[in-house]
């Protein structure tokens, strides 16, 4: 059976940014590491006044450089995210994001775009540029979309909802910052199965994604995402060091 998942890029998750994937059952227990109960901490909800702004919360550019831990019932890989460079598609000036495994390989290349309207990721499969976040939102704001895609000519239904939540101190490999958390609930239809995912995103203004987790109903699996290295927009957060030495980055 295939199973249809939406990853956070932290960009991932942003964090580091969405997309669609697809993957085989139980492809993500694969890789090298064991499982550790994840260093990142938070405290409790707050609600603030105002709007905020998608720029602020998922900001992309090119130099962007990434290394996230990804746990997936208790098997732990790491994979890094890089945006190299820039390129039009459909009009838009798409920022070019590549992820690698762990041993340095190529794992894939998403096609990202940001303006005061929203987020957007190119996903062929959908017809092409799908919003998954608008330009602005304020705590409490939910945002959906229904959409139809195709996979190896199989159609399949995705429901999709993003619930602004409110603030939250978080520390991580990068440090503490205060961070908006985000519910994502996205459900897959077909005529062949149906699977639901809860995903929780933590955003830092001025860095993006930094911290998610969830929990996926095909299998009862739990996954957590945390980037333990970052650079963007020439500053530096985290430490090589919190790296394993047969991690290979593309940089």
């Amino acid at each position: 059976m295939i199973r249809y998942k939406i990853k956070n890029s932290l960009t991932l998750i942003s964090l580091l940014s969405l997309t669609l994937l697809i993957t085989s059952c139980g492809s993500n227990s694969s890789g090298s590491g064991s499982g550790s109960s994840s260093s990142s901490s938070s405290s409790s909800l707050s609600s603030s006044e105002g709007t905020y702004s998608i720029l602020d919360y998922f900001p992309l550019s090119v130099g962007f450089k990434a290394v996230i831990k990804h746990t997936y019932n208790g098997e732990t890989k790491y994979i890094s995210s890089y945006i190299d460079s820039t390129t039009t598609i459909d009009g838009k000036n798409a920022f070019v994001r590549k992820f690698y495994n762990q041993d340095g390989t190529l794992l894939e290349t998403n096609y990202e775009y940001v303006d005061a309207s929203g987020y957007y990721e190119y996903i062929r499969e959908c017809g092409g540029w799908i919003k998954l976040y608008p330009g602005q939102f304020s705590v409490g704001d939910t945002y959906t979309f229904n959409k139809q895609c195709s996979f190896d000519s199989e159609q399949v239904d995705i429901s999709y909802q993003v619930t602004v939540l409110g603030e939250e101190q978080v520390s991580t490999p990068l440090g503490s910052f205060p961070a908006l958390k985000i519910k994502r609930v996205i459900t897959y239809n077909s005529d062949s199965f149906n699977v639901q995912e809860i995903l929780y995103t933590y955003a830092v203004k001025g860095i993006g994604g930094i911290l998610s987790y969830g929990y996926n109903s095909e299998d009862n699996s739990d996954e957590s995402e945390e980037v333990v290295y970052l650079e963007i927009n020439n500053k530096t957060y985290g430490s090589m060091n919190n790296i394993p030495d047969y991690v290979i980055t593309p940089w």
